[in-house]
């Protein structure tokens, strides 16, 4: 066939479809065979190595392993993958086994299945006390049963994916029982010129147990991704979540309830906003015989002006290196940043029989680009001008009196009394001029 086909460079065409249900399915799936052959060339010299490639008509098998973190790092990012180099390295020494199979169904024109067949060094290059070796030959067993094992069907445009992570019922056996259960994981997407274009995943339940003290489950969570612009920073994505829950043994309890959480990301210039909107529909918090429960808890921020290279180096650079460190967080602020909390805000909140009612709190934080960030950590009182800040706190009479019986918040609020305003108690305190003032009132 004189075009190639498949696994993310040109569609199949029309006749192809024809071939696939006639004797031409051998030839598409030779073709599929030279595009695979083609991408696992790239990896090889992308940082990755390449081993085990067994070849038959319709199948293959190889092993693919982690050698260069840097390459591999800038490789996976030109596919439209948000991932920093000190990931990659935690991962040296891990071998995946990847079976491939061609024209398995009407969807497919390559399925692939992906299960870890080593651990990465860091975790077996180390001396381990017996208890750790007994886990970590547990974790190997699982390894060679394939109970961590990843199968995707690529489309036969090459445009679109769908695939799922094998349901997990795990037990590792130690001091304690601990025991990771995860069920009906499935994802989808769409891929556009080589790179990640949107991703939509589906998890029907995790629970994991550890120590037998420790209870973690999360039931119905649905996610989204979408590659907005150019950039690895240009996307949305949401994220919700039908319950999360936390018990101990000790009837101590977390319960969220109905959490919706989206984001966005633009970047122009090299300049990056970024904005986060979270809501909860109810939180219940149980502390032995004491509970503590509210609505609606909302939080919706924004960053503005982030300089992205420096974010970037940020995540590359020593944290005990601090000229390095603070020549890295001088360009981040070379810009101005400015940080908004738009909103946190609760309602109906109750502790035990106690009607707290509800908060609200705004803010913001101006970084001026004048800030030396050498200065303030010398003197943050000769550099605190080139910022600017505000905040408004607003409490419900109820919730204000609760607080107000606290023995840690006693001092504070005899310090600073509240505003009365429209029958709340409001707070606030402002950043400016290198002048810091609370309810009007000056503190530095």
């Amino acid at each position: 066939m004189g075009k190639k086909l498949g696994f993310g460079l040109l569609g199949l065409l029309v006749a192809g479809a024809i071939y696939y249900f006639t004797i031409g399915s051998n030839i598409l799936a030779s073709e599929m065979q030279k595009q695979v052959n083609s991408e696992l060339l790239q990896a090889s010299t992308h940082g990755f190595k390449v081993e085990e490639h067994n070849v038959k008509q319709m199948k293959e098998h190889f092993t693919l392993t982690l050698d260069n973190p840097e390459k591999i790092t800038h490789f996976l990012e030109t596919r439209g993958i948000l991932v920093q180099k000190s990931d990659i390295e935690t991962l040296i020494g891990l071998k995946l086994g990847i079976d491939i199979a061609y024209l398995s169904d009407a969807y497919s024109a390559v399925s692939i299945d992906l299960y870890p067949l080593t651990l990465p060094t860091q975790l077996t290059a180390v001396n381990l006390e017996p208890k750790d070796k007994k886990i970590l030959t547990q974790f190997t067993t699982m390894l060679t049963n394939k109970a961590l094992l990843v199968h995707v069907d690529v489309n036969k445009l090459g445009t679109g994916f769908k695939g799922y992570i094998q349901d997990i019922n795990e037990t590792i056996n130690d001091d304690f029982m601990t025991n990771v259960s995860l069920q009906g994981l499935t994802f989808e997407g769409s891929v556009n010129a080589h790179k990640l274009e949107k991703i939509t995943q589906n998890l029907k339940a995790l629970h994991l147990l550890l120590d037998e003290k420790v209870s973690i489950s999360l039931q119905g969570m649905q996610s989204h991704y979408l590659l907005t612009g150019k950039t690895k920073y240009d996307y949305s994505s949401s994220y919700s979540i039908d319950t999360i829950q936390v018990q101990d043994n000790n009837h101590s309890s977390l319960s969220l309830q109905d959490t919706q959480i989206s984001s966005i990301s633009v970047v122009q210039d090299n300049l990056m906003t970024a904005s986060i909107i979270s809501n909860t529909k109810s939180i219940h918090i149980k502390d032995k015989e004491k509970t503590f429960t509210l609505d609606t808890l909302k939080l919706n921020t924004k960053t503005s002006n982030l300089d992205i290279l420096a974010f970037e180096k940020l995540q590359e650079v020593d944290a005990q290196n601090q000229e390095a460190l603070n020549t890295v967080m001088q360009q981040l602020v070379s810009k101005g940043v400015r940080i908004d909390i738009q909103n946190i805000s609760a309602q109906n909140i109750s502790y035990e029989d106690k009607k707290l009612d509800d908060f609200n709190l705004t803010a913001y934080l101006d970084i001026d680009k004048s800030l030396n960030i050498t200065a303030l950590q010398q003197n943050p009182l000769l550099a605190i001008s080139a910022i600017d800040a505000n905040l408004k706190l607003t409490l419900a009479p109820a919730l204000f009196k609760f607080i107000s019986e606290q023995p840690k918040a006693m001092l504070m609020l005899m310090l600073f009394q509240p505003q009365d305003i429209n029958g709340k108690k409001v707070y606030s305190a402002e950043l400016k001029d290198g002048k810091l003032t609370v309810n009007g009132m000056p503190v530095m």
